[in-house]
């Protein structure tokens, strides 16, 4: 079974935190995963993280306010294909931008393309 690790940084954003919430719930089902678990945390001013722990692994969205960045840590294991789906879809669903990305081969422990 391959285990790809996906870091990326996602340009400006503009969505609340329900809608945040609700645009990472699109983007998992849209990318074929399940969810088993979620909770978010809205920090004070302003700031959300948001995690689904997945039937494949995991996803971490966190906003970066102050430098107007969101940050996605994604594992996934299995299929794999989930990944390039994931990043293809980001921008229609978060309406947002890839800034960078990195795509890590768990089983090997090197970069791969992105």
């Amino acid at each position: 079974m391959r285990s790809l690790h996906v870091r990326a940084s996602i340009g400006v954003f503009h969505l609340t935190s329900k809608a945040f919430e609700s645009a990472m719930f699109d983007l998992i089902e849209h990318c074929g995963l399940h969810v088993r678990r979620a909770i978010s945390y809205e920090f004070f001013p302003d700031g959300i993280t948001a995690v689904a722990i997945l039937a494949e692994s995991h996803i971490i969205l966190s906003t970066w306010p102050e430098k107007h960045d969101l940050q996605l840590d994604f594992f996934c294991c299995g299929d794999t294909s989930a990944i390039d789906r994931m990043l293809g879809a980001i921008p229609e669903k978060l309406n947002c931008k890839i800034v960078s990305s990195r795509v890590l081969d768990r089983d090997s422990m090197v970069s791969v393309p992105s």
